[in-house]
């Protein structure tokens, strides 16, 4: 299939990178901080806080990009329809009929 990604589509998926790699490190920070068994609350909720974002994130993207591919086939449909004229989508429906 050709290319059909627009910018829209990298910037969800390079945003949601950046805060997977930023939640990562926070629950690497959250684990070393706990002292006695008792992680920073606040810092537990960030980092879990974050790991939904990112996920929110990577589902807009695939969305964004799922999208754009359907737009592309609406278009590349219209443009066959446009060149084959319209008897011939008359001509293919008779003979499927047959």
């Amino acid at each position: 299939m050709a290319h059909t990604y627009t910018r829209a589509t990298y910037v969800w998926f390079v945003a949601a990178v950046i805060t997977g790699v930023a939640s990562g490190f926070l629950h690497l920070v959250r684990s070393h901080a706990a002292k006695d068994d008792a992680a920073p609350v606040a810092l537990t909720i960030l980092a879990f806080g974050l790991t939904g974002v990112t996920a929110l994130l990577i589902f807009r993207g695939i969305m964004a990009a799922a999208d754009e591919q359907d737009r592309h086939a609406r278009e590349q449909l219209a443009r066959n329809r446009a060149l084959r004229g319209p008897d011939a989508s008359d001509r293919a429906g008779q003979r499927d009929r047959h």
